[in-house]
């Protein structure tokens, strides 16, 4: 007899009251629902009209790369030659320079470790 009692409990009768209530319930979560669809709607359009502006904008970059590179004479291949020796004696004479100063940095420490004989 207590489950009976129990599962009459439970059960709760549909009345036009709770009805109402469940519907105005839905009612608001709908339009909540909508105003949130409609934000992300207005979100994705902003994010469309970014992602072709950006498009456009590297398209013309290019379009300008293009024209800018056609409009200029072609490097030499003198002066690109000329160029990459110039770096490539700037790097013998850094390596150059390392090698002596470590020289007379250890002939500096061989003098003050070997003592002098008198």
């Amino acid at each position: 007899m207590s489950k009976d009692t129990k599962n009459s409990d439970d059960k709760k009768e549909l009345t036009p009251q709770l009805i109402n209530d469940v519907k105005q319930e839905l009612k608001k979560r709908s339009d909540e629902l909508m105003e949130l669809k409609n934000g992300l709607e207005s979100i994705l359009e902003l994010k469309n009209k970014i992602q072709n502006n950006n498009r456009n904008n590297d398209k013309n970059k290019k379009v300008d790369i293009q024209q800018e590179s056609s409009s200029k004479k072609p490097c030499s291949t003198n002066s690109h030659q000329q160029k990459k020796a110039g770096e490539h004696q700037y790097c013998k004479n850094k390596v150059l320079i390392i090698c002596v100063t470590s020289f007379i940095l250890f002939l500096g420490v061989l003098i003050m470790v070997v003592p002098e004989n008198e």
